[in-house]
């Protein structure tokens, strides 16, 4: 049972990561720069989890972070343990102008 949930985990990140590739590789270079952020390109980040004190804490960590001028962050997001809702945020990352996505 262990080796198939696994094999579905290994299979899962390299769609993923395969879908990541390719929908990045089929983008054509804009002379805007897309967000609020001016010249510093945008920067997605996705949180595992949100069930625990950890996460929670990391969440507020990172929100106050973000707000330096020196980074461009977009609002983070949550993919709850769910490889489609991670493929999802990604995507949305993706259309919104990330050039960088953190998970």
């Amino acid at each position: 049972m262990k080796l198939v949930r696994t094999r579905s985990t290994a299979a899962a990140a390299c769609a993923l990561a395969a879908l990541t590739l390719l929908t990045a590789c089929n983008r054509e270079s804009s002379s805007g720069s897309a967000g609020s952020g001016g010249d510093k390109p945008a920067i997605g980040i996705d949180l595992p989890r949100s069930d625990s004190d950890f996460w929670n804490s990391y969440a507020e960590y990172l929100k106050k972070g973000v707000k330096s001028e020196d980074v461009n962050a977009l609002p983070l997001s949550n993919s709850q343990n769910d490889v489609t809702k991670l493929v999802a945020n990604v995507q949305v990352f993706q259309n919104t102008g990330a050039k960088a996505v953190v998970m």
